[in-house]
């Protein structure tokens, strides 16, 4: 429930959320985190302490949530093609289990496709190698 609470805040905050006819960057974490918040909400309330402890099987999970954490910060300060590549061969290497030749190509094709498909095909403006701010 707390990071559905932060990210309401951030979004509200930090990032103009727009409307549903005018949507800006911060209509869809604004959603999501209300929706985090919204399901959480029964767990809290039932107060249940009837759960499965975090094992190994749950650090693939952790592991792409701190990289998606930690892609979002730096893609607003250096960019979308190094943290995407960062990103990917992260992914590769730790949660796919993949070798450094299949990791490195991944992490070189992938932002470099996605970046002709938003930037290029969709002209979405996508900052390659500059800030956002």
């Amino acid at each position: 429930m707390g990071l559905g609470v932060g990210v309401v805040v951030y979004s509200l905050h930090e990032l103009e959320p727009g409307g549903l006819t005018d949507p800006g960057p911060g209509l869809w974490p604004l959603v999501a985190g209300c929706a985090i918040v919204v399901t959480s909400l029964p767990l809290l309330l039932r107060g249940d302490r009837d759960h499965e402890s975090l094992g190994s099987v749950d650090l693939p999970v952790a592991a792409t949530i701190a990289f998606l954490a930690i892609f979002i910060w730096l893609m607003s300060h250096i960019g979308f093609a190094l943290p995407a590549a960062a990103l990917i061969a992260g992914w590769m290497r730790i949660v796919g289990k993949e070798g450094w030749l299949v990791s490195s190509l991944m992490a070189v094709a992938t932002p470099l496709v996605l970046y002709l498909v938003f930037a290029g095909l969709l002209t979405v403006p996508l900052p390659a190698w500059g800030g956002l701010r």
